[in-house]
């Protein structure tokens, strides 16, 4: 018997939905950061996050080798500002609520030569 393809992406949606939350019964833990979208600012040189889990306190963010200075910070959205020195290029974001790296999530972003700058790669995705 062939199961409709409907009964698969459900299957995945129940899972991926509860993933987040996995951690979140143990006492004390605070499940890992969830990105869901990344928006860089290059006026104001700062970059936005928005997304789940970013912690009652003040995330760690480090973009390559920088850490940035975080000047707003909610469990939903993060910003922080990006150094004036950054030369164009592909950075690995990487933002920790807790004190384990292994509470972090990632993603890459690309700072374009110009006056925009945008996700160059999709959440967790290794450079190329």
């Amino acid at each position: 018997m062939i199961k409709p393809k409907y009964y698969l992406v459900a299957t995945t949606l129940i899972l991926l939905s509860w993933a987040p939350h996995a951690g979140a019964g143990r006492p004390g833990s605070t499940p890992a950061p969830v990105i869901e979208s990344a928006e860089i600012d290059p006026v104001q040189h700062r970059v936005t996050l928005t997304g789940n889990f970013f912690g009652g306190r003040t995330p760690v963010l480090t973009l390559g080798k920088h850490r940035l200075e975080v000047s707003e910070s909610t469990p939903t959205q993060v910003v922080a500002k990006l150094p004036l020195h950054l030369r164009p290029a592909t950075y690995r974001l990487l933002i920790n609520n807790a004190k384990s790296s292994t509470d972090a999530a990632s993603l890459y972003l690309q700072i374009p030569w110009g006056s925009s700058a945008q996700v160059a790669s999709s959440i967790d995705s290794p450079l190329k």
